[in-house]
């Protein structure tokens, strides 16, 4: 709980516009305003020891000096500021501010050394301020920091797509010289194994004809024969066979640009003459469909003809 605390009626009714006991006329006249350094109503006593002239000051304590004594200007009372303590403290500034330039033209540097910069060497302070203004980061300077790393960024990236494709095209066209280098090697082979395969066709045909001619001018062959003979007659007969297949291979080869082998591959028309080979009773063309039937498989196709 809270208690007030009034005042008393004499003090609060002391001064203030609530004092009843002193109240005047708003409106009275005034009277003539005291002359300077003079105070109505008081003693001379008092007056003194307000000015300074009364010798009833207690020891220790100096008057006040007579430039600045107390001056009443009708409303107010004026107190002269002491001018020799305000020169006292004018001319202790003075001293001291000069003692501060003093000290800071000792202790000022009039160069830096930046060790961590290409080169060395000494910077005075206004380059250096200089220096350190321009780097200093601020909000446009790290946009454009931001935007030179992207763009670095984006074309070293495109830099190295370059080069890539560069080295994938350079192997693919390693690829392709490669595989047309195969080819062509291949079919020299081919070429070369025909060609043999044609000359010993021709050689055997030549030996049977010569053959066949001495056997016709020694007159007709003896009944009886060993069983050497017979076994060598049996192996001649193997080679001709094998001649003659072979001389079906040659021409078989040379029918291979023919429209039955249109469109087939080195493996694929191998395939098809070798089984055009093994069954000559049936046409190109229907071979070529039983092996594009069974994906040019040989077993498979060799099966379905065989059946």
């Amino acid at each position: 709980m809270s208690k007030t605390f009034t005042s008393r009626p004499a003090v609060s009714r002391g001064r203030g516009r609530g004092n009843q006991l002193n109240a005047q006329p708003v409106n009275r006249p005034l009277g003539r305003a005291r002359p300077p350094g003079t105070l109505e109503g008081m003693e001379n006593s008092q007056v003194g020891g307000a000015t300074g002239n009364s010798n009833d000051l207690p020891p220790g304590v100096q008057a006040t000096p007579a430039e600045r004594r107390l001056t009443y200007q009708g409303g107010y009372s004026v107190i002269p500021p002491n001018e020799k303590k305000r020169q006292q403290i004018i001319q202790n500034a003075q001293k001291e501010e000069k003692a501060l330039q003093e000290h800071r033209q000792r202790n000022t540097q009039t160069s830096f050394n930046y060790v961590g910069t290409v080169g060395g060497g000494q910077v005075s302070q206004q380059e250096s301020r200089s220096h350190l203004v321009q780097s200093s980061p601020n909000k446009v300077q790290r946009q454009l920091q931001q935007q030179q790393r992207k763009s670095f960024v984006k074309q070293k990236e495109e830099e190295d797509i370059v080069k890539h494709k560069a080295k994938q095209r350079a192997v693919a066209e390693t690829n392709e010289r490669r595989k047309q280098e195969e080819a062509a090697s291949q079919q020299q082979r081919w070429d070369e194994q025909k060609r043999r395969t044609n000359d010993a066709f021709l050689r055997r045909l030549e030996n049977k004809g010569k053959k066949q001619g001495a056997v016709n001018s020694q007159g007709p062959p003896q009944t009886v024969q060993t069983w050497e003979t017979q076994e060598n007659e049996e192996r001649e007969e193997n080679d001709d066979e094998f001649v003659q297949r072979m001389g079906e291979a040659s021409m078989a080869d040379a029918e291979e640009n023919s429209a039955d082998y249109a469109g087939l591959l080195v493996e694929q028309r191998r395939g098809l003459t070798t089984l055009h080979f093994m069954f000559p009773q049936y046409p190109v063309d229907f071979i070529r469909g039983i092996l594009e039937q069974t994906n040019f498989s040989l077993d498979a196709a060799a099966t379905v003809l065989g059946e």
